[in-house]
């Protein structure tokens, strides 16, 4: 069988494809009854190609699964320097402008989280800029840089003038056929005609300069960005140029802006995403794939790994 086998094959290039055709038919038979040989079994780099893991020229890839959600770990920037007289309140509203964990308008190296209120400034403008916020030196650990997030809240009123109270609607302020009358209700309209309760509006929280150690900017473009993009409700992480390790003494900085109307306010804070490469009590673990976005995608809350999946 194994001669005729070999002797058909020998046939194929040498015959029409009629005589081709019936000689693969009488080497299917023979494949049925005595197996195909080893040699003519689909070898591994078929099989990879099959299955879309090998490269241009048969070239094999392997690659290291994502780390585990303790690998990952939040650096705070802290709001270390900043212009706080850029812009002023006029009366009756008082400020302050920024409040940190340190009080008005000071920085803050202990906690991260800012309350910025834009000043109802006499001169009309509605910006403020040249913010900067540090991470703080890591000495335990050699880290490699994955991306940054953001977090935004706004609050109802930021002006904190001391003769306005909040007096937000509430079922108790309920009359038949008026709604809600608390607020400043208007009945007619059936609005809330009293804006003096409620946030002026939004502000838009800009970042520009992220930088490690004093290289290059990491962001995506020069100049202020909207740190929206970053924001730790999206889905993935947002790409930086490059990912840069941060060991110590460096430190990574952002410079921050905040744009929008008077007394709108705006509660944020910033973090640095970085993956744990070497800790001095851990020990080493495996890179990660902070260069693949599709590999640290945010699941659901509640699941067993909440922070990264792959």
């Amino acid at each position: 069988m194994l001669r005729k086998r070999t002797r058909l094959l020998a046939l194929l290039p040498l015959v029409t494809s009629d005589k081709a055709n019936k000689i693969r038919d009488q080497l299917a038979v023979i494949d049925r009854l005595i197996g195909r040989p080893k040699e003519f079994e689909p070898s591994p780099s078929l099989v990879a190609s099959a299955a879309g893991v090998d490269g241009v020229g048969g070239l094999q890839f392997q690659v290291q699964s994502p780390p585990g959600a303790g690998r990952l770990v939040k650096i705070p920037f802290y709001l270390t320097s900043g212009d706080f007289t850029q812009l002023s309140f006029a009366a009756p509203e008082v400020g302050p402008m920024v409040y940190t964990a340190a009080g008005p308008n000071t920085v803050s190296t202990t906690n991260p989280v800012v309350s910025f209120t834009m000043p109802n400034d006499t001169s009309g403008r509605q910006a403020a800029s040249g913010f900067i916020f540090t991470t703080p030196q890591i000495s335990w650990s050699k880290l490699r840089v994955v991306g940054i997030e953001t977090t935004q809240s706004y609050a109802a009123y930021g002006g904190n003038d001391p003769a306005r109270v909040l007096d937000l609607p509430s079922l108790i302020d309920v009359a038949a056929g008026f709604g809600f009358l608390g607020a400043g209700y208007d009945g007619v309209t059936g609005e809330y005609t009293d804006p003096r309760n409620y946030n002026r509006g939004t502000i838009y929280t800009l970042i520009k300069n992220l930088a490690v150690g004093g290289g290059a900017n990491l962001l995506s473009q020069e100049g202020y960005i909207d740190a929206s993009y970053y924001d730790v409700k999206n889905a993935g992480f947002a790409g930086l140029r490059a990912y840069p390790e941060l060991i110590s003494p460096n430190q990574a900085t952002v410079e921050v802006a905040f744009v929008g109307p008077p007394l709108a306010n705006v509660v944020f804070s910033i973090s640095l995403v970085c993956d744990i490469q070497e800790d001095t009590d851990y020990g080493t673990y495996n890179v990660g794939p902070y260069d693949r976005p599709a590999a640290m995608l945010r699941s659901d809350v509640g699941t067993a790994n909440s922070d990264t999946r792959s």
